[in-house]
């Protein structure tokens, strides 16, 4: 008998519910150019064995961790890390599909001295103005225009890593991989380069109904300013608070500039203008929250808005026929 051998590639993927969450993923992952070679990392509540043998089809191994509940999909994720093999080790999520080279181009692209690879993020429902609102201000600045290069951020729960930078972090990775920034200063501190890499690019799903956009912005200002103002004075902080409506100005006007960059983006309209208002004020309305309540690390609402696959498109069709077909296989899940 002879030993499996040793993948290229591990992805790391994440059902709350199980099998039934990872449908869309395993779908477009079945579908990359190498899925062969894929070694898939799934992390859900319970191992069910025969679920396992049908997720595994088309792929050249499954590894299934059992996590029990999971509330929170970057410590579900680090228990993907702890068992995977593969020297490269990619993260994605059931709402952001990747083109077909995907896997293939990080594995080319990791070749050197890069410690990450961050893909291009492009906005797979571009439909709606909300949607570009809320990609403005979460992946337009990997959007796949961009010039290649050495980068200091990458794009979270989307990026690929060598895999023992990741485990020489073991005993952090639950914090590191949910507050990803905080990985990337850590692996900067330690001399680490990150590469952009516009032409491998996975499409993301932005949430369009105003109720979802609503929290998720309100509770993502408030983790945004509680761990920014960890070290404020309480002056400092009822400063920043008193200025929340007009910080969301200067927010918006920051979102707009890069719209106007990012490739396959609309003009700017007086329709796009209000949505991006609207996002960012709402975050601006979070920060609020942060500043006067302290940083805060759990929010439900964020959790739970990962796994959402359909439930993000607020009932508008998507046109890429693709997509629409990966997102059908989890809607009743939504």
């Amino acid at each position: 008998m002879t030993d499996r051998p040793v993948p290229s590639l591990s992805v790391i993927v994440v059902g709350n519910t199980g099998f039934d969450t990872l449908a869309p993923i395993l779908a477009c992952l079945r579908d990359q150019t190498i899925a062969h070679a894929l070694e898939i990392v799934a992390v859900v509540p319970v191992a069910d064995p025969v679920e396992s043998a049908r997720a595994s089809e088309g792929f050249g191994s499954l590894i299934v961790v059992a996590v029990g509940a999971i509330g929170n999909r970057g410590i579900a994720a680090a228990a993907g890390v702890r068992v995977a093999t593969a020297p490269i080790v990619a993260f994605t999520e059931n709402h952001c599909f990747p083109d077909a080279d995907w896997a293939q181009g990080l594995l080319a692209a990791h070749d050197g001295v890069w410690a990450a690879v961050a893909p291009a993020i492009a906005n797979a429902n571009p439909e709606s103005l909300r949607s570009w609102a809320v990609y403005a201000i979460s992946y337009a600045h990997f959007h796949p225009g961009r010039p290649p290069g050495i980068v200091e951020e990458m794009p979270p729960h989307n990026t690929s890593y060598r895999r023992e930078l990741l485990m020489a972090r073991t005993d952090r990775l639950d914090g590191l991989l949910v507050h990803e920034a905080l990985l990337h200063a850590d692996l900067r501190a330690e001399g680490h380069a990150f590469r952009f890499v516009p032409t491998i690019i996975s499409r993301h799903i932005n949430e369009v109904p105003l109720s979802l956009i609503g929290a998720v912005m309100f509770c993502l200002g408030w983790r945004y300013s509680g761990a920014r103002a960890q070290d404020w004075s309480l002056a400092r902080r009822g400063i920043y608070a008193a200025a929340f409506p007009i910080l969301s100005l200067p927010i918006t006007r920051h979102l707009l500039v890069i719209l106007r960059t990012a490739s396959g983006a609309p003009r700017v309209t007086a329709g796009l203008v209000a949505a991006t208002w609207f996002v960012s004020m709402v975050h601006a309305t979070g920060e609020v929250a942060g500043y006067l309540r302290g940083a805060r690390a759990q929010f439900d609402t964020v959790d739970r808005d990962e796994f959402t696959v359909a439930g993000r498109l607020g009932g508008i069709p998507l046109s890429d026929k693709r997509l629409a077909g990966y997102v059908s296989l989890g809607a009743r899940h939504n």
